[in-house]
């Protein structure tokens, strides 16, 4: 029988990742779209609205683990994500107080693909993770 409490943050945890991801992508798409004077708005939008989702991804993982240990994967991918976000962040914040250079961009870019990477594995794996509780008794 499936573990109700688990599957729910299980499902909670997959709608996250899929916010978090799709915030990502939409990061690496449209950042160079944009003109130099939005930088720091954007920065404050996304500050503001990612950090709720990846707040509450942690918590959905963190609520995982102590239910299961089959949860370690999603876990550490989320701890690597936040890492990566962290330097993300600070790239972004380094382009809104200084001039945006070329260098600062381009890492900007490679964090943004490397955390896309990670919340896009973790989707993956939650989903699979959710298909493996409900199929695990027949």
């Amino acid at each position: 029988m499936v573990d109700f409490t688990l599957f729910v943050f299980t499902l909670l945890s997959v709608c996250t990742s899929a916010i978090c991801t799709t915030a990502i992508i939409d990061k690496i798409v449209f950042r160079p779209l944009l003109n130099d004077r939005w930088y720091e708005e954007d920065f404050d939008r996304s500050i503001k609205a990612h950090t709720l989702f990846f707040f509450f991804d942690g918590v959905f993982v963190i609520s995982m683990l102590v239910l299961t240990s089959e949860a370690w994967v999603p876990f550490i991918i989320t701890l690597l994500g936040w890492g990566f976000s962290a330097v993300s962040y600070y790239y972004n914040k380094k382009i809104v107080d200084e001039m945006a250079t070329i260098a600062t961009e381009n890492s900007l870019r490679r964090c943004n693909i490397i955390r896309s990477v990670l919340w896009f594995g973790k989707f993956v794996c939650l989903v699979s993770l959710c298909l493996e509780f409900v199929y695990r008794d027949l």
